[in-house]
């Protein structure tokens, strides 16, 4: 009889195991020049196309120059194309016993940890790990922004710590440097030492911004960077490769203007050389001067206020402007004294006198003092931090974020004005010894910073660049903040917590300007109706990095009262939509039998796809359109029959919050339609359930 060890079997299985690697090894050789060839072979694309053709020129321009500074549109894939070099050169020169480092920069740490490390975790799930001899990272060697193997690593750093760039060395090295536009000159140079020895690699991908910089100076070619390759990806080869959708590319031109800064920035992917590009063209001041003088001529007055704009001086020379807004006009622009109190008095008979109307008054310097006195006063007053962030997105794409409060509101006056927006707005022809509209609305400039937001200059800056205030445009642009006249006020809201947990009550500023505290129901541990709503109005030739935001949301009925339980919002194709909702009736199995979606943009063909699968769905034809469903939910909210989640529960509930409190003048609705479709259908949802519970189906 044989008797076979297990020491045996051990052995056999290793030296087979190694033979195979030895294959492997040679087939490897061809892949360590070759990323293209790498990514084609070696990672699951799953029916996906592959490398675009440009990517791919990219990779082979990367091992011939060893430098190369890519310009490009928005979405011609930076992000994902540095990722599948990080993982190229790693495992390449990992399976070859070469010392090597990669070192992974951006302009902010911000771009490295949420975008392009998540991203190179991504790309690591897709590797055929079968044809590559290597086990698969571990969560010990694939962190969070580091990747530790045997002969080498690859890891984040700041592009602010020249130091340690500087200090990094190895036979073999890599450096990304990731929206360049925004990294420093000495960041560049930290890595030249790399260069005088051993096999260094380097490449800079971003979207142009302004004409200034080291990625500028490689663009243009510059004496000193011309053993950088420099390459120009067009918007017409994004295009052809299905990254960006040519409908997209031709709205932007239609909203930006081809000349823009922006349109030339993120569609073209080309520099724009007139740094000295104001947020608002003066042509659209002029024709909104024009309107009001026409007006103003043919006997218009203000009749009843529906929102004052305050810009509070903080002594010295300064004055405090109040900018005074009936609906799309500013009646007049009124120049108040520096002392705080008595801004405060002004303000304070004119919101007496116009019951409804709301101050929006600026707090970054002395204006606490005035929010605090109109709050005593029992006046409806928002105070406006420009520095604080904002979920805030334009109004006509829905693509543009921003740095700040300030630079939203500078965006969103900007597209008021836009003629192709038919606002209509008018504005005086306010002139004084100190101040100028026209001069303050010009003044500004804007940019985009690394992680693709926009930032408004700030009023400090653009003092010492004009050495006066910007005032009376400060006044006006506040006059419009879309909160002054939102449909849901912030306060209107309830909310509930689950059985047994002990949340501090929810601090809301009431109608009467003094703070509330909102105490939290429990949650019913039945519901009446559990129901799903969903918003999609993404196109079906945009890619899923471009669509609209799709949101779904799941509402709990017990009596009277709605209980918002959940919510998806993301950026959908049709196919993710469809398993979006099948995941959705997972999470609550309740809500299977009661899913709404509208008629209007896609909703016939999910809900062809949701009755394909056997599944209920309940066909929606609006009434009017989302400005007037809202008017008609808003009692029901008002009233107190609309619950949300604890603020501090659920990340999703503050973007709730004030999209509908900016809306209809916000730059998003998606989740304002969502709920506004629960809360309008009520019986078209009881009809179908009694429906669905008798064994019909529509």
């Amino acid at each position: 009889m044989l008797v076979v060890r297990a020491s045996d079997v051990s052995a056999v299985l290793r030296l087979r195991r190694r033979l195979i690697q030895l294959g492997q090894l040679s087939t490897f050789q061809t892949y360590f020049n070759k990323p293209a060839v790498f990514a084609g072979d070696l990672i699951k694309w799953k029916g996906e196309k592959g490398l675009a053709e440009y990517q791919g020129e990219i990779c082979e321009r990367l091992t011939e120059r060893r430098r190369v500074a890519v310009r490009g549109p928005h979405g011609l894939g930076k992000t994902a194309l540095a990722a599948i070099l990080i993982l190229w050169f790693a495992i390449t020169r990992e399976i070859a016993g070469l010392e090597w480092k990669v070192v992974t920069t951006a302009g902010s740490h911000r771009q490295l940890k949420r975008y392009l490390w998540p991203e190179i975790h991504h790309w690591a799930r897709k590797l055929n790990w079968a044809k590559i001899p290597l086990t698969p990272f571990t969560r010990y060697q694939l962190l969070a922004t580091e990747l530790k193997l045997n002969w080498g690593q690859a890891f984040a750093v700041a592009s602010s710590n020249h130091e340690l760039i500087e200090g990094a060395h190895a036979p073999q090295i890599l450096f990304i440097f990731d929206e360049s536009k925004a990294i420093a000159e000495q960041t560049f140079d930290a890595c030249e030492g790399a260069f005088s020895i051993g096999e260094a690699y380097a490449i800079a991908l971003s979207t142009p911004g302004e004409a200034i910089g080291r990625f500028y100076d490689i663009h243009s070619r510059k004496p000193g960077f011309l053993d950088w390759d420099a390459m120009h990806v067009t918007k017409e080869r994004v295009i052809g490769a299905g990254q960006m959708s040519k409908g997209w590319a031709d709205a932007r031109r239609v909203q930006w203007g081809a000349n823009s800064r922006l349109y030339l920035n993120r569609v073209k992917g080309e520099f724009s050389i007139d740094d000295k590009e104001g947020i608002i063209p003066l042509a659209w001041i002029k024709a909104a001067q024009k309107r009001w003088a026409e007006w103003k001529a043919a006997g218009g007055t203000i009749q009843r206020l529906t929102a004052i704009g305050g810009d509070i001086a903080a002594g010295g020379v300064d004055a405090t402007l109040l900018a005074h807004r009936e609906n799309n006009i500013i009646g007049e622009i009124t120049c108040e004294s520096s002392d705080t109190m008595q801004a405060t008095g002004a303000i304070a008979r004119r919101l007496k006198a116009n019951p409804g109307a709301s101050a929006v008054v600026d707090i970054v310097a002395v204006g606490t003092g005035v929010v605090h006195r109109l709050r005593e006063l029992e006046m409806a007053v928002i105070p406006f931090n420009g520095g604080k962030a904002t979920s805030m997105r334009d109004m006509t794409s829905g693509e543009l974020e921003f740095a700040d409060k300030r630079s939203a509101a500078y965006w969103h006056f900007r597209e008021l004005l836009d003629p192709a927006n038919n606002r209509d707005i008018m504005l005086p022809e306010y002139e004084t010894e100190t101040s100028s509209l026209t001069r303050d609305l010009t003044t500004p400039r804007w940019r985009e910073e690394s992680n693709g937001k926009i930032r408004v200059e700030s009023k400090r800056k653009m003092r010492s660049r004009i050495g006066g205030s910007t005032d009376a445009g400060d006044a006006v642009v506040m006059a419009f903040w879309p909160e002054a006249d939102g449909i849901f006020k912030r306060h209107f809201w309830r909310y509930w917590c689950r059985p047994g947990e002990k949340l501090d009550p929810v601090e809301v500023i009431g109608l009467s300007g003094e703070p509330e505290f909102v105490e939290c129901v429990e949650l019913p541990e039945r519901f009446d109706l559990i129901l799903q709503t969903w918003h999609s109005a993404f196109r079906d030739d945009e890619p899923p990095n471009k669509a609209a935001f799709v949101v779904g949301q799941v509402h709990g009925y017990a009596g009277a009262d709605c209980y918002v339980i959940d919510q998806d919002r993301r950026r959908y194709d049709f196919p993710g939509l469809i398993t979006a909702i099948s995941r959705m009736s997972e999470k609550w199995p309740g809500s299977r039998n009661a899913k709404l979606i509208d008629r209007v943009q896609n909703g016939p063909a999910i809900i062809r796809a949701i009755r394909k699968q056997a599944s209920p769905v309940t066909a929606i034809d609006p009434d009017g359109n989302l400005v007037s469903r809202a008017n008609a939910a808003v009692a029901t909210v008002y009233n107190g029959r609309v619950f949300l989640p604890h603020p501090k529960t659920m990340a999703w509930v503050e973007g709730l919050i004030s999209e509908a409190a900016e809306f209809p003048n916000g730059a998003s609705s998606e989740q304002v339609s969502a709920l506004t479709l629960a809360l309008s259908s009520m019986r078209a949802v009881q009809t179908a359930e009694t429906e669905f519970s008798t064994g019909a189906r529509a």
